[in-house]
C-alpha cells in the first residue's frame, strides 16, 4: 500500500523509475549503496513492521526481498542485475 511521509511526499513517489529502491523501517545503521534507499519510518504501522527491516522493491514494483540482513539486500540486488 502507499503511504504518507514527513517530508510531505508518498512511498509510491519513492518508487517512480526503472530501478529497485530500498525501503528501510527503523535501520539503526548506514543503508546499503547500490540502489536508491530511503528511511521510511514514519510508514512502518502501515506497513505492520515492528522491527529494524529492509524491503527491496523490484522495477516492476513487486517486493524481491524483506530481511534484517544487508547482506541478502546485497545479494538479491546482484542477483536481479541491478
Amino acid at each position: 500500500p502507499d503511504a504518507p511521509l514527513s517530508s510531505g511526499g508518498r512511498i509510491f513517489d519513492l518508487l517512480r523509475g526503472p530501478h529497485a529502491t530500498l525501503l528501510a523501517f527503523d535501520w539503526p545503521d548506514d543503508l546499503p549503496t547500490g540502489v536508491p534507499a530511503h528511511r521510511v519510518d514514519e510508514a512502518r504501522d502501515i506497513y505492520d513492521v515492528h522491527e529494524p527491516t529492509l524491503f527491496l522493491v523490484r522495477p516492476d514494483n513487486y517486493i524481491g526481498c524483506v530481511t534484517t540482513s544487508v547482506e541478502d539486500v546485497a545479494a538479491y540486488v546482484k542477483l536481479i542485475g541491478q
